[in-house]
């Protein structure tokens, strides 16, 4: 999170995260990688003096990663192809 908010520091000032005592087993690059990605998404998306929220939560033996932004919400029709690369 601190390298996304260096990043767009000055435009995006409310970040903020929760992640008490969670863990989560992986590859430790892939996963940054995957949170830099997600972060930096929404940071670029909630627009100017939007907010950023991160959470990592328990769900059983899965972790649970949520990344939440105040911006112009994705239309459900593309919902099913987020993932799909471009």
């Amino acid at each position: 999170m601190e390298e996304s908010r260096r990043r767009f520091a000055g435009e995006y000032p409310d970040c903020s995260g929760r992640t008490p005592g969670q863990t989560v087993q992986g590859d430790a690059a892939s996963l940054h990688r995957l949170a830099v990605i997600l972060l930096d998404n929404a940071i670029k998306y909630a627009g100017t003096g939007g907010a950023v929220t991160l959470r990592l939560a328990a769900a059983g033996s899965q972790a649970v990663l949520t990344v939440h932004n105040t911006g112009t919400p994705i239309p459900p029709d593309r919902l099913p192809h987020i993932f799909e690369r471009f």
